[in-house]
């Protein structure tokens, strides 16, 4: 079964440049976007959110050009729906056709699936408006993927950074609802499920959470 988004968000996939990153590090950032647009070759949406903020250094806000030329999902190949979006607001508007407005039976917004991309985890893929704990806080169940979550600077992520997150408490989805198998880059393919998460770890306004831990790849 493949699996469907109604949302996919990418977060801060600036450009690589000197403005904000060392030249030696664009070639893992460019390695970094190949694994985003074969992970998502593998899904169902229509819908991406091009959430960049302002850039360190020059405040750009513009998605690597070469990463929006080659995003694609399987249903809908390149002809896909782009928007340049900051918060929830905007995107309630933007995609109003994707998002199933209303509440339930307990009173908590109707959920969506949104899968969500980007950069640097912990930091901005966390805490940016469009973020995982922003939604979370919504009641909304996100999801993701090693492939496709990085910082800059890492080794390319495994199923661990999302199991070990200090913040959010991820759980691995069933293998025969989400493709499992990344398709990745010559050195990079892994074996990993899809994570989806609708719980925080910690109490937000009373309590500071631990700091983050990193896994090396084996590959």
């Amino acid at each position: 079964m493949t699996a469907h988004f109604d949302l996919v968000i990418l977060i801060d996939c600036w450009e690589p440049s000197d403005v904000w990153i060392e030249e030696e590090q664009h070639k893992e950032i460019h390695e970094f976007y190949e694994r985003i647009v074969n992970r998502l070759g593998e899904y169902d949406f229509k819908n991406v959110v091009l959430a960049s903020y302002p850039r360190p250094n020059d405040n750009s806000r513009e998605t690597a050009r070469w990463l929006v030329d080659n995003i694609h999902s399987r249903n809908h190949g390149t002809d896909l729906k782009l928007k340049q979006c900051e918060n929830i607001v905007q995107v309630f508007r933007e995609y109003p056709e994707a998002l199933h407005t209303g509440t339930n039976t307990k009173n908590k917004p109707n959920a969506f699936n949104i899968l969500i991309c980007g950069q640097a985890w912990q930091v901005c893929t966390h805490w940016r408006p469009l973020g995982f704990i922003n939604w979370i806080m919504q009641w909304q169940t996100v999801f993701t993927h090693p492939d496709v979550v990085w910082h800059t600077g890492q080794p390319a992520f495994d199923h661990f950074v999302l199991e070990e997150d200090p913040r959010i408490e991820w759980h691995a989805t069933e293998p025969n609802t989400f493709a499992s198998w990344s398709l990745g880059t010559s050195d990079t393919i892994i074996e990993s499920p899809c994570f989806y998460a609708n719980k925080l770890k910690w109490d937000l306004p009373n309590e500071v959470p631990p700091s983050t831990l990193y896994h090396r790849r084996e590959t």
